[in-house]
């Protein structure tokens, strides 16, 4: 598996112009490589991200600050369309394009004091077309304006009823430990069976993932020969 981490946290990984172009290309590489099979996102520290690096913007002219919403946009694209099963792994603060990189994953585990967020109104900030299909298609239309309408934080239970996290990890367990291990399970699991479901099933924004090379011919032997003998398959690992 891959993990990619947001090491900013003297600044509660808030993310600037230089850390989006930076994710993108990490995102894409690790997508192609050979052997990965699982991608987790986390946060350096106690908290995801708090969002977009509001002093960078502030400094900003407005064309620049544009071009900076842009590629985070593109990132959460490219987390998307990646092939690979994505994994969110959520401590604190998960707020604005904090939580736009977190929605743009395929699962999100959260601690249980985690807090999620998009006080965005309060700055004049706009959500893309793109941003708002993933909210919807967590929360429905109208508990996505309420967040967006009220900018209101919502504690890690609150998430999980409003479908924005996926499981909430207890206060004696670690998160990243529980997140590990569900990507363990993931990798165990039949490539193209995962491939296939993240590709069919869809994502918030409709993006695609990437095309890939099917694997059944060398898992689906495999898998139905392990059922039959009640034992666990082994699978194919290029690893």
């Amino acid at each position: 598996m891959a993990v990619i981490t947001l090491r900013r946290p003297q600044k509660l990984n808030a993310i600037n112009s230089h850390m989006w172009v930076t994710l993108v290309k990490m995102v894409h590489e690790v997508s192609k490589r050979p052997g990965v099979r699982v991608l987790v996102l986390r946060g350096e520290g106690p908290h995801f991200s708090a969002g977009s690096d509001l002093k960078e913007l502030s400094d900003s002219d407005l064309v620049r600050v544009e071009e900076i919403f842009h590629q985070a946009e593109e990132c959460a694209a490219a987390i998307e369309e990646s092939p690979l099963p994505t994994i969110a792994c959520i401590r604190g603060y998960a707020l604005g394009t904090g939580l736009l990189m977190a929605l743009a994953c395929d699962m999100r585990i959260a601690e249980h004091n985690a807090t999620l967020g998009m006080p965005i109104a309060r700055l004049g900030i706009t959500l893309s077309e793109a941003f708002v299909r993933r909210l919807v298609l967590l929360t429905g239309p109208s508990k996505m304006k309420d967040l967006v309408y009220t900018g209101r934080l919502v504690d890690a239970e609150e998430a999980f009823r409003l479908g924005l996290v996926d499981r909430l990890v207890p206060p004696d367990k670690s998160v990243l430990h529980e997140t590990l291990n569900i990507a363990r399970t993931i990798r165990r699991q039949s490539e193209a069976s995962v491939r296939a479901a993240k590709r069919w099933g869809g994502s918030g924004s409709r993006r695609a993932p990437a095309a890939y090379t099917h694997v059944d011919p060398r898992d689906f032997p495999e898998g139905v020969a392990a059922f039959l003998e009640r034992r666990s398959p082994r699978f194919y690992d290029p690893s």
